[in-house]
Parts: structure tokens; C-alpha cells; sequence
């Protein structure tokens, strides 16, 4: 009797050793697919301004994530090891059932799933942050904040707009059944979007292998007497630079979407000199080559409402 129950242990152990892993079987995975999901759902609103959000959307995040393994060979290589595109229903209905989503419902729209997020509640909100779900794995919320930071600070190549609009345009023309003489555009269309996935692969192979901390440059610090009384002239202080000033002759503005306004009345400016002790300038490395590449012309742009 013993030997038969032995028995019939050992067939069932085997039985479930040949099943295959899902996706969403481990707590570590389930975090990360809510974790890429709920910046999805952040990113298109922020984007286009619109609370309904396409499936190609989230799809096209899990894969942007998927360029950036390399960053993570503990948990996105293992993830990505066995993610599927047909996971995004399972995925989304799982991150739709937790204590933090934003979306409250789906509907058919344009010949696409999409899903209604309320912006109300958590649409600012980082899943990594301490005060939500960081401190319960600091490793894994570390490593996948510092990736979506590098993802979100490499715009000097092309935006996330200009990517997933290339993704999409790629997605039409590849699904689209070719019946008519506009077979040569097609092709035309499909070779000019590869040579941009080309120079875009090549470009993050780059990133890659420099993914190093910018180095700071730090000028000479400077002398500052303490003002006190009433105002009768203003000192401020010469402030050496740490390297020659990157200077643009055509652009003096690189990604500025504030212009200065009301400025602080001479009391106030002596106040904050004295209370901060401005006394030097430093910037890094990557401020210097970002100023460098504005020089560069302007990528071509699609149009396109998604």
C-alpha cells in the first residue's frame, strides 16, 4: 500500500514538473508586469491626454521594457524569458484587480480593446516609491525605477511618441493584406521604418554600453559677503563655469517649457544669496552633450492620432 502511494506520488510530482511556467505564476513577476502596466497607463495620458488607453499601448511598453533587459539580468531577463504578447489579457486583468489600478473598465474602441483609467486617484502615483509598494522589495522597485528614469531621459534620440507612432505604423503595414498596386509603397514604407528601428537599435546599443553616471564639473567657488540693512546696491557674485559654456548660435532655449516670470524683489534676492550661499556652478557632462546634440537637425516627424 505504501509502495502504491509512493507510487502515485512520483507520477504526480512528474506531471507537474512538465507543466509549463506562466507568466504570472511568481509574486516577483506578477509586480513587475503591474509595475510596466500602471506606466503605461501614466505615460499615453500624459502623452495624449486621453483616459482611453489602447492595448497596443501596454503592448508596446512591455516591449520598450524588453529592450532594456540588459539593465536587469535578475528579473526583467527571467520575466521576458517567458512573456508573450498573448499574456497582456492575463496581465491587465490581474493589474485591473489590485488595490492600485486606474482602471475602471473596457470597452471595444476602434476596432481595438481599450481600457478607461480614472486620473483621479494614483495617476501620479510611482508603484516603486517607498510609500506604496517600494519598501516591500527595494531591490526589484529600485532596479525598475532606475530603468524607467534611463528610458525617460533618452529623448535625444526620439521621443515615446515618435516610437510608438513608428511601432504602430509598423504593426498597419505588416498586418495589412496587400490586394492592390500600392504594394510598391508598402514596401518603401516598411524599409524606411526598419532603417529607423535600425538607427534606433543602434543608437540604444550605444546607451548601453555607456550606461555610466555623468560626471559633475564644479567651478570655483566664490566670496560672498553676508548683506544685511536696507538696500542700496546689489552685489552678485561672479560665478566661475566649471568648463567653456556648450553656446548655441541658432537656439538659445534647450527643452524649456518655462520662461521666467515675477521676479523676487531685490530684498527678497539679497535674503535668498544670503540664505543659500550661492557661490558656484557646476553641471554635469551630459548637460554639455545634450546642449551638443540640439544641433543636430530635427528628426522627421509622423502625424498621426492613435
Amino acid at each position: 500500500m505504501e509502495q502504491e502511494v509512493q507510487t502515485k506520488r512520483g507520477v504526480l510530482e512528474g506531471i507537474i514538473n512538465d507543466l509549463e511556467p506562466t507568466l504570472l505564476d511568481s509574486q516577483r513577476n506578477i509586480n513587475i508586469a503591474n509595475f510596466i502596466t500602471h506606466e503605461a497607463c501614466q505615460k499615453y495620458y500624459r502623452i495624449y491626454n486621453k483616459q482611453w488607453v489602447p492595448t497596443s499601448f501596454i503592448e508596446f511598453n512591455f516591449e520598450e521594457y524588453k529592450r532594456y533587459r540588459f539593465m536587469s539580468t535578475n528579473y526583467l531577463r527571467p520575466f521576458f524569458d517567458i512573456y508573450k504578447p498573448e499574456d497582456l489579457g492575463a496581465i491587465v486583468e490581474n493589474y485591473y484587480n489590485s488595490n492600485y489600478s486606474i482602471i475602471k473598465k473596457k470597452s471595444n474602441r476602434n476596432d481595438e480593446l481599450c481600457y478607461y483609467i480614472d486620473v483621479r486617484f494614483y495617476i501620479d502615483a510611482k508603484l516603486s516609491d517607498p510609500d506604496m509598494l517600494g519598501k516591500f522589495d527595494e531591490p526589484l522597485y529600485k532596479n525598475l525605477d532606475n530603468i524607467s528614469k534611463h528610458m525617460d531621459k533618452s529623448d535625444e534620440i526620439l521621443s515615446l511618441k515618435e516610437i510608438y507612432e513608428n511601432y504602430m505604423m509598423r504593426k498597419i503595414v505588416l498586418g495589412h493584406k496587400v490586394k492592390n498596386s500600392n504594394k510598391r509603397l508598402i514596401d518603401e514604407t516598411i524599409s524606411s521604418l526598419e532603417a529607423r528601428e535600425k538607427q534606433l537599435a543602434e543608437a540604444q546599443k550605444e546607451q548601453k554600453e555607456e550606461i555610466k553616471p555623468d560626471k559633475m564639473l564644479v567651478g570655483e567657488k566664490s566670496a560672498i559677503p553676508n548683506q544685511k540693512g536696507r538696500v542700496v546696491k546689489m552685489f552678485f557674485p561672479k560665478l566661475s563655469l566649471p568648463s567653456p559654456y556648450p553656446i548655441l548660435t541658432d537656439k538659445s532655449r534647450i527643452n524649456s517649457e518655462i520662461r521666467s516670470r515675477r521676479f523676487a524683489s531685490p530684498d527678497k534676492q539679497i535674503t535668498l544669496i544670503n540664505k543659500y550661499k550661492m557661490n558656484g556652478v557646476k553641471y554635469s557632462t551630459g548637460f554639455i552633450a545634450k546642449r551638443k546634440a540640439a544641433q543636430k537637425p530635427p528628426k522627421k516627424k509622423f502625424d498621426f492620432d492613435f
